[in-house]
């Protein structure tokens, strides 16, 4: 797989492209007798103990830095269960949106076209099973009375455990799997037109937020932008938001992974640190044929010391205003 990639060099819109390769390897689900899965990360280990790399992937993708290792449980530890078990637990998919649709999720189909699905006598999720997870599950036909989180069962052996194969770089997706994510939750989605104009305020959060939101917010309402906050909200509602936009405007961050919703020629736009460079978001562009534009913003007062991915930033309203001329 070949993606473009964009490095900033500062200045609003100055980028150096280039492209990068990626190797996909086939995908498989592995059956195995009397494996483990261990912590929240979903760590498979083989009945005797072996850790199986790729299928126990943990950032920044150094097999001997899996934090598998600073916990590896004592037998008393361990919790026996018997049957098939198949495991969807991903690293991050607990507390990460991006991970969770991503990197989770397209490992379900992988155990539906194995007939696994269906044969699974419980589904190994990482984290809690929340009523949010239940509900995003139930969205691509994942029988939730099934689910078992790593929060209640972080270490397990399975009489039979089913294991889907997954994305070696979490941070690349390959189309296939976006396009499986994108087409199971679109078809709830009933198409209405996408002419809303969005900004994604992040003031809840505790780092990379917009720093003078609250003055700038009597302009972009004005210029007939509305502000959202997507904390709490469903992941179908998510996916209606942006399937409806034909203006997107976010800081670097998860909720960018709603764009695979997007009709294409969507215009998107992602707020940036001076210096920071990424290549999460632009393969998913590139994908579903939205324009993607970066935006380098000054960084915040207070932010000096702060990793430039995570500083809060000054969003100029001239900025704001060119962005729209060029979107009329």
């Amino acid at each position: 797989m070949t993606v473009p990639a964009a490095v900033h060099v500062g200045g609003a819109r100055h980028e150096i492209m280039e492209e990068r390769t990626f190797h996909c390897p086939e995908t498989f689900v592995a059956r195995l007798p009397g494996a483990m899965v261990i912590g929240h990360k979903g760590a498979v280990l083989s009945s005797d103990r072996r850790m199986l790399w790729d299928l126990s992937y943990d950032w920044p993708g150094l097999p001997y830095q899996n934090d598998v290792y600073d916990w590896c449980p004592k037998e008393d530890e361990i919790e026996e269960l018997s049957g098939i078990t198949a495991t969807l637990a991903t690293m991050g998919s607990e507390v990460n949106y991006y991970h969770f649709l991503l990197n989770a999720l397209p490992r379900i189909d992988l155990l539906r076209r194995s007939g696994a699905l269906d044969e699974a006598e419980r589904i190994l999720i990482s984290g809690a099973v929340t009523p949010w997870i239940v509900d995003a599950l139930g969205l691509v036909k994942v029988p939730v009375e099934k689910l078992i989180g790593t929060a209640q069962h972080s270490a397990v052996r399975c009489q039979t455990l089913i294991a889907p194969s997954l994305i070696l770089d979490p941070f690349v997706i390959p189309r296939r799997a976006m396009s499986w994510v994108r087409n199971e939750i679109l078809a709830h989605v009933p198409w209405e037109g996408n002419k809303r104009r969005i900004l994604i305020d992040r003031s809840d959060a505790s780092f990379r937020k917009i720093h003078n939101i609250d003055q700038l917010r009597p302009f972009l309402e004005g210029q007939g932008i509305e502000i959202w906050r997507l904390a709490g909200m469903s992941l179908l509602d998510q996916a209606r938001l942006f399937q409806q936009a034909d203006l997107v405007i976010a800081n670097h961050g998860a909720a960018l992974t709603n764009i695979i919703f997007c009709r294409s020629g969507t215009h998107i736009v992602q707020l940036m640190s001076e210096g920071m460079g990424e290549n999460n978001f632009r393969p998913l562009a590139s994908y579903c044929g939205l324009k993607l534009e970066y935006l380098t913003c000054p960084s915040a007062p207070g932010c000096e010391h702060i990793h430039s991915k995570d500083k809060n930033l000054i969003l100029d309203a001239a900025e704001v205003s060119r962005i729209l001329g060029k979107h009329a």
